[in-house]
């Protein structure tokens, strides 16, 4: 433990969470930059500074450059390159590539702490310096040590740091529980989830997100930008269970290894061809029959034959010549024997041939052929009604020349198989064009139609109904009755209020005895 050295020249302070004090300082030497981390002997600052010490070296951890005690304190010099902190750099999506590189370097530096049994438990965007052009550095482990050796606040220490660290907290981390090497594993995966492009947790204040990621209301969202496998493991990492989420020497390993290359096609793809089903049936059937260049003695030829059956078969599922409709093709079945692959010309997308249509009867076998033997194939295609082959190399049967890059059996030559030009291909398609928009304009004008029909018919039914209810809803007229005649008052009679007349019923009895009074009496008595 000695004292500073004098290459290191304290330039200005720095933020320091724990006691004693953090300053930067420079290398006058080399001119990089260096951090120097102030511990007070009488909080176990000597402890602390041999503890940072025993850090291991890693590319993504600070290299301990200079342990020592200056008066009443104990100092750690280390490095402390120029760069940002992933905090400022939150707001700006990474690129996907730079984050699996962070992922990859982070993951395995905290590896090699976890295997030392040191956790760091404060894991945040603001523990990680971007350096140039990729390089991530866990800058803050050495301080996490010493101020968890030295500073007795403890507590107060972590709430003190919590606005920084709350998003990346572990569920049982915000739950009140310590710090874990899962817990670890799990704030590298929120981490990278920030640097991706996710959101973080909003609440008004950071006892709200510390509740909303304790209460499972809030979890990291993977980006779909990410491809696996490295997705599932970040998906992984960032589990609310702590049993599901795998070691930081895991993440590494699956972060260390590049995404499987895509499969690629071993053989060309062959520009589509349309032949007359009978055509395709015949010229397969022609071709996978196995051939031989010469004779051989009669041993080698029963070997060959072994060798045959074993690779070739012959399944055939066909119909009847006169079951099988005009146009419907044969279903023959050959695979292919083992030959070395070819390199297929290129056929240009303007040469068109035009087959004619062969008729041949179907052809029923059963079991297993053995194309190899004579007999078989002279019978075979004696059905087929196709010449049989001679034991040659397939190449000598196909020998006419349509085009440059168009050849043809001599069968389909002599039957007129032709080729035919943009031109002459347009005049055979042009009917069937016409046909398309007839048919078209025919369909649109049945749909327009039907739509007007289907209206008139519901504006009818709607006017029905309205008749009906206003119909229901007519008020009767009301008869017209007789004013009743005003009597004028003369200069005699009483002015008080007058009551309203009340209409008397009278009835007219009839009783013997009784003489009914004359008609103009009553015509008085009831104007009174």
């Amino acid at each position: 433990m000695g004292e500073l050295d004098p290459k290191i020249k304290i330039r200005a302070p720095l933020r320091c969470d724990g006691i004693g004090r953090l300053d930067c300082a420079e290398n006058i030497e080399s001119g990089s930059r260096l951090a120097v981390r102030w511990l007070p002997l009488e909080a176990n600052g000597d402890a602390a500074a041999k503890a940072c010490e025993k850090l291991p070296e890693h590319l993504s951890l600070p290299r301990i450059l200079q342990t020592g005690s200056v008066g009443a304190s104990a100092f750690v010099a280390m490095d402390f390159p120029e760069g940002q902190v992933l905090s400022a750099l939150v707001e700006d999506r990474l690129d996907i590539d730079l984050v699996i590189r962070v992922a990859s370097q982070l993951s395995d530096a905290l590896a090699t702490v976890h295997d030392q049994g040191v956790v760091h438990g404060e894991l945040s965007t603001e523990s990680v310096l971007l350096v140039p052009p990729d390089r991530a550095y866990l800058w803050d482990m050495p301080l996490v040590i010493a101020n968890r050796m030295t500073d007795r606040r403890g507590e107060n220490r972590l709430m003190q740091n919590l606005p920084r660290t709350a998003a990346y907290l572990s569920p049982e981390r915000a739950k009140g529980s310590g710090s874990s090497m899962s817990g670890d594993v799990y704030s590298l995966g929120a981490v990278l989830c920030a640097i991706a492009g996710a959101p973080l947790p909003t609440a008004q204040t950071t006892l709200g997100v510390v509740h909303l990621v304790a209460s499972g209301e809030w979890v990291p969202r993977v980006p779909s930008t990410i491809p696996d496998p490295w997705r599932s493991m970040i998906m992984r990492m960032v589990s609310a269970d702590a049993a599901e989420r795998p070691s930081a020497r895991d993440v590494a390993l699956a972060f260390a290894r590049p995404p499987a290359p895509a499969m690629l096609p071993t053989v060309p793809e062959m520009p589509a061809v349309r032949l007359p089903p009978e055509m395709m049936a015949a010229a397969e059937a022609m071709a996978r029959m196995p051939m031989t260049l010469e004779p051989t003695e009669p041993g080698a030829a029963a070997a060959a034959d072994a060798a045959v059956v074993a690779e070739t078969t012959v399944v055939a599922a066909l119909k009847p010549a006169d079951e099988t409709p005009a146009g419907e093709a044969s279903a023959v079945s050959l695979p292919f024997p083992r030959t070395e692959s070819q390199e297929v010309p290129e056929v240009p997308a303007t040469d068109v041939v035009k087959l004619p249509t062969i008729e041949m009867p179907a052809v029923q076998m059963r079991g297993l052929v053995n194309l190899s033997q004579p007999s078989l194939v002279t019978s075979v295609v004696s059905e087929m009604q196709v010449p049989p082959p001679p034991r040659m190399t397939p190449i000598a049967m196909a020998s006419v020349q349509l085009t440059d890059s168009i050849m043809v059996s001599p069968e389909l030559a002599n039957a007129g198989a032709v080729t035919l030009t943009a031109e002459q291909l347009a005049q055979l398609q042009k009917p069937a064009r016409w046909v398309f928009v007839l048919g078209g304009a025919m369909a649109a004008a049945i749909i327009v139609l039907t739509g007007v029909a289907v209206y008139l018919a519901a504006r009818q039914a709607e006017a029905v109904k309205q008749a009906e209810v206003e119909q229901r809803l007519e008020v009767p007229t009301q008869v017209p009755q007789t004013p009743t005649p005003v009597r004028t008052l003369d200069a005699d009679d009483d002015l008080s209020p007058i009551r309203p007349a009340r209409p008397v019923k009278r009835v007219v009895k009839e009783e013997k005895g009784f003489d009914m009074p004359e008609r103009g009496n009553v015509a008085a008595s009831n104007d009174l």
